[in-house]
């Protein structure tokens, strides 16, 4: 463990929150033209939150995951679990690995060989609802694209794919101490969500998780849905006004003591035309959405992972790690900012919010 400055600047990288703490990992730099630079996944970097915003670089024991990006992780029982993901070369991986932060400590979780696994890809959802690891959809390379039978019978019975994207869905089940498991194919009744990469996704309880949007290998997506493991079923639903299209976006689950039970912050993304400069917060209960402009800062962001910690009086410090803006600049590798019932860009009256932001478009449009 050695106290360092910032860790580098960096696009996609995989984060996650344990109480205060923050933990950052992996993700890669772009180096134009045509090449990235990955992070090498055994430097593991911890900042609190609440404190001096103080970053600790660590270096993890173990079997440690192969430098990458495009990988996910979430946590469950206080374990780190990253999957799938794309090396500097180009190739895709298709394990499970376990980070103990209390150890520092890496393991690849063992799968049977005799099951199937899901093809290997990168830029998935992944949820951690009622402690069970899901995953959906995601994008792999160009061998999966080929027609031969050999790749058709690696995709889910159900499922399609679309250029190199999918619409699978899988449960990782923990076996012997959550030191081994293997994929199981879940069957969910309802509209399943077309094939896409790089949707947003959140837990709303502990039984059903919330998806926006992702692309779709040609545009990007403006819809949503809700998986619900209770149910078993997929349910469509519709934000209003609905948030525009967008993929690479983050969404996720502001403090329940400020806001009204299960409002989720959106922020950032693209879809391919142009850069997502606003913000929504989205009421899950009312199914309405509140739209606000971001600071200069958080403007055009893309390919960044998203946190909120509650604050005492009940707002929402909200915590932006990576990402990248429109001209392949890197964003700060650490943003935040509070949202809450006294903030003045928290949930005002949408209509004058939207018409500020129409009339601010039209403007840029004319000009």
């Amino acid at each position: 463990m050695a106290e360092a400055e910032t860790p580098g600047p960096r696009t996609y990288p995989e984060s996650a929150l344990i109480g205060d703490e923050l933990y950052l990992f992996g993700g890669m730099e772009a180096i134009l033209p045509h090449a990235v630079i990955c992070y090498p996944r055994n430097e593991i970097w911890t900042c609190n939150v609440r404190e001096e915003k103080k970053w600790i670089r660590h270096f993890a024991e173990g079997s440690i995951p192969p430098p990458c990006w495009g990988a996910q992780c979430v946590v469950i029982n206080g374990i780190v679990y990253s999957y799938g993901g794309e090396t500097e070369d180009g190739e895709g991986l298709e394990e499970v690995f376990a980070l103990n932060p209390k150890k520092m400590k890496w393991i690849q979780v063992a799968t049977p060989a005799h099951r199937k696994k899901p093809w290997h890809r990168s830029c998935c959802c992944l949820w951690a609802i009622g402690g069970r690891m899901i995953m959906f959809g995601g994008e792999s390379d160009d061998d999966f694209r080929n027609d031969d039978l050999n790749h058709r019978d690696y995709l889910q019975s159900g499922a399609q794919r679309k250029g190199y994207v999918n619409n699978e869905i899988y449960e990782f089940v923990f076996e012997e101490g959550r030191e081994k498991g293997y994929w199981l194919d879940v069957e969910l009744s309802g509209e399943r969500p077309q094939p896409r990469s790089g949707a947003a996704v959140e837990m709303i309880d502990q039984h059903r998780g919330l998806l926006h949007g992702g692309y779709a290998g040609g545009e990007p997506l403006d819809d949503a849905f809700v998986i619900d493991l209770i149910e078993k079923k997929w349910i469509c639903i519709n934000f209003l006004p609905k948030p525009s299209a967008r993929s690479d976006h983050k969404i996720c689950q502001l403090s329940k003591t400020g806001f009204v039970k299960n409002c989720f912050l959106l922020i950032g993304g693209f879809n391919r035309r142009k850069f997502s400069d606003y913000a929504c917060i989205l009421d899950f209960e009312q199914r309405k959405s509140y739209a606000f402009e971001l600071t200069r800062e958080m403007e055009d962001i893309f390919r960044h992972s998203l946190h909120c910690v509650e604050n005492r009086d009940g707002s929402a410090q909200i915590i932006v790690t990576g990402g990248e803006d429109p001209k392949n600049e890197s964003k700060k590798i650490l943003t935040e900012f509070t949202l809450g019932p006294s903030n003045d860009s928290y949930m005002q009256i949408e209509t004058k919010i939207l018409k500020e932001l129409r009339e601010k478009r039209m403007d840029s449009i004319k000009s």
